[in-house]
């Protein structure tokens, strides 16, 4: 991987990671690693992020992937684009957008194209992230969707509004599948006895 490549204003980043299969069933797990994310594939990735100037941060990424079956056998292309802005002290907007199509036999089984967009909001100690997505074709859910589609609408909750406390809830709608999903955990650890530690979760 390449990094910090610095063009005036123009931030980027160039990599190529490849996973054999054999060596993804020693060592690929459930986790966000590396291997598993390349598990048996091969990727060629570049990056650029600018920074524009209109009276508050506000960042545009352009992003594209060529996705391959390890070794180098094509597979499909992912192109990107997201905006981040902060107009307001404690908030922070997010728009983005994905398109893949397939390189392989012309089934298109890959292609597909996504948009989302949320709100970062943090008061009183809690940092509030209502967000929405909209889905179509290989981005879609493979259990139950409808046409290929996928509206989903949510909002993660978590922080410490007071000391000690630790609060994590979320809840997600998918408008097809008439389906939610929600969960919830809290701790609260106090320092006059530091090996009290109470705490629920629910899902």
């Amino acid at each position: 991987k390449v990094s910090d490549i610095i063009v005036g204003p123009v931030k980027a980043w160039a990599s190529y990671t490849a996973v054999d299969s054999v060596f993804d069933q020693a060592y690929a797990d459930d986790d966000d690693s590396i291997v598993a994310e390349y598990a048996a594939s091969a990727a060629a990735e570049v990056e650029a992020e600018v920074s524009i100037p209109v009276g508050f941060p506000l960042s545009l990424t352009l992003g594209n992937g060529l996705w391959m079956e390890y070794p180098a056998v094509l597979d499909y292309d992912e192109v990107y684009a997201k905006l981040v802005g902060e107009p307001l002290e404690d908030l922070i907007a997010t728009i983005s957008g994905n398109y893949k199509f397939d390189l392989t036999d012309g089934s298109g089984d890959d292609n597909g194209w996504k948009v989302h967009g949320d709100v970062e909001y943090t008061v009183f100690g809690l940092t509030l992230n209502p967000y929405a997505d909209y889905k179509v074709g290989s981005y879609a859910k493979t259990d139950g969707h409808v046409n290929d589609r996928d509206t989903i609408v949510g909002m993660t909750i978590e922080g410490s509004p007071i000391g000690g406390l630790t609060i994590e809830a979320g809840a997600e709608y998918t408008f097809e599948e008439m389906y939610l999903e929600a969960d919830a955990y809290a701790a609260f650890v106090t320092e006059a006895n530091p090996g009290f530690v109470k705490s629920a979760k629910t899902t």
